[in-house]
């Protein structure tokens, strides 16, 4: 069964077995937030825990250790670890906070993720076994994402609202690293060119560059190609680039270099559909990135020295590019290579999968995880519903009859006829004029009541087609407007 159905299932059925609970009231409200402030935490009162255990999850994010022995992901909003041959997932940080997209440090000893624990997305460090975790940053509504650690293990950096962020592993406010003006470059005259994002930062081999998404118009200062090496100036090298054929405006991500030290970004590919979340193999051969294959998510292999690219695995997890985007939990799942550059360990189709490169052959790692999520008071409330009358709220194309007394309507795509002045010992109910399943609307009289037929409406059929009201109305309408017929 789909975790979701299961998931589903389950809060059907606690929801079922418990009993109504009385909502957080004022103070106990109060007293939670003042203890959360001081502990960083959430203040909602957990009542209630769910708990089951499953063998796939949606949208992992995960990472492996430096020494190749261990992965860590998210599964639920809770970090866990699990041997690289699969296996029993330990849990290593629970809680109300959606911990997601942890990162091992170099020396492995320490991961780096992203939670909602305080009340806003941040940046948050902890022991590689989940202990001692600790605020890196305490921002509130900067949509953190993505963070990786520095080749020396001193700084994180991070998405921080479509920029790249350096933090101190130490504290600080951080120092922004894209999206910023050359030093000494005038602002451009005219309306702003809109700066293109940068997302989802993974290291090379070489700590001079990044690999990353980025998102928006390509301006000059984004080569879509390498560096002009003839170039002895920026005037000259933006010659080089107006010189070349404009290029096509291709899907919303690309895949691209980000240079530490000039601050240049790099355009490296040309994906109509986008690509996505490009992850580097630590001996600098390989470069992976999702993107799609027609309709079908795939993961497309570089060979770094050549440049050339072949199809590594097809049909995995879609991209968010058309849904939440990076504003959710990046455009795409993170992956990791294994150190020795010999395989990709990835996620999709709720598995966790060890994928061979070059050879594209795929290996599931089984693992079980052990789902304990807290939860606050159930809200429950009782709204009465009267299924034997029905109010309708919106009467369409109401026509009086010609001696104004009868009154044609639609109301839920059925044709009506009610009377105007109720006579004695009537009901005053409209009576539907509609046997057909088909949706009837715009309704009208005849300008005499025996000449033609009376009534005339519009019907639509399952297929879209307007057609002609059905006989049978105008028969029924007719003696409806004329008793003697």
């Amino acid at each position: 069964m789909p975790l979701t159905r299961r998931l589903a299932c389950t809060l059907a059925v606690l929801a079922l077995a418990t009993l109504p609970v009385r909502a957080q009231t004022a103070a106990q409200n109060d007293s939670a937030i003042k203890a959360a402030a001081k502990t960083s935490t959430l203040p909602l009162i957990t009542t209630r825990a769910l708990t089951f255990t499953t063998d796939e999850a949606s949208w992992i994010s995960l990472d492996v250790s430096p020494d190749g022995k261990t992965i860590v992901f998210d599964v639920l909003g809770d970090l866990y670890t699990l041997p690289i041959t699969g296996g029993k997932a330990a849990r290593i940080t629970s809680g109300q906070g959606w911990d997601q997209q942890p990162r091992y440090s170099p020396d492995g000893t320490q991961i780096a993720f992203v939670s909602d624990r305080n009340g806003s997305k941040n940046l948050w460090m902890a022991n590689a076994d989940g202990s001692k975790a600790r605020a890196l940053t305490k921002g509130e509504r900067l949509n953190f994402a993505s963070p990786i650690w520095t080749p020396d293990g001193q700084y994180v950096i991070a998405s921080r609202t479509g920029q790249l962020w350096l933090f101190n592993k130490e504290g600080g406010a951080g120092l922004q690293m894209t999206g910023l003006r050359p030093e000494g470059a005038a602002a451009a005259a005219g309306a702003p060119t809109p700066t293109p994002s940068h997302y989802g930062a993974a290291p090379g081999s070489d700590a001079r560059y990044l690999w990353v998404n980025v998102s928006g118009t390509v301006a000059p200062t984004l080569a879509t190609g390498f560096h002009p090496e003839g170039a002895t100036s920026a005037e000259a090298e933006n010659e080089e680039l107006a010189a070349r054929s404009n290029a096509r405006r291709l899907g919303q991500y690309q895949v691209a270099q980000f240079d530490r030290e000039t601050g240049r970004t790099y355009v490296r590919s040309h994906e109509a559909d986008g690509a996505f979340r490009p992850v580097a193999s630590p001996d600098g051969k390989w470069l992976v990135y999702a993107t799609r294959h027609d309709a079908r998510e795939a993961l497309k292999l570089r060979d770094l020295a050549t440049g050339e690219e072949r199809w590594l695995v097809l049909d995995v997890q879609r991209d968010n590019s058309q849904g939440g985007g990076v504003n959710d939990r990046d455009v795409y799942p993170g992956s990791a290579f294994t150190p020795d550059s010999k395989a990709l360990i990835t996620s999709y189709d709720g598995k966790i999968w060890r994928v061979d490169v070059p050879s594209g052959r795929v290996s599931a790692i089984p693992f079980s995880a052990d789902v304990d999520q807290r939860m606050g008071t159930l809200a429950k409330f009782d709204y009465p519903i009267n299924d034997s009358t029905l109010v309708v709220t919106q009467v369409r194309g109401a026509r009086p009859s010609p001696d104004g007394t009868k009154l044609a309507f639609t109301a839920l795509d059925a044709l009506y006829v009610g009377e105007l002045a109720p006579s004695t010992g009537g009901t005053g109910r409209p009576s539907s004029r509609c046997a057909t399943r088909a949706a009837s609307r715009a309704a009208g009289w005849s300008s005499t009541r025996l000449s033609g037929p009376p009534m005339a409406a519009t019907s639509r059929t399952s297929r879209g087609a307007t057609r002609p009201g059905a006989t049978s109305i105008a028969c029924e309408a007719m003696a409806a407007g004329n008793p003697s017929a």
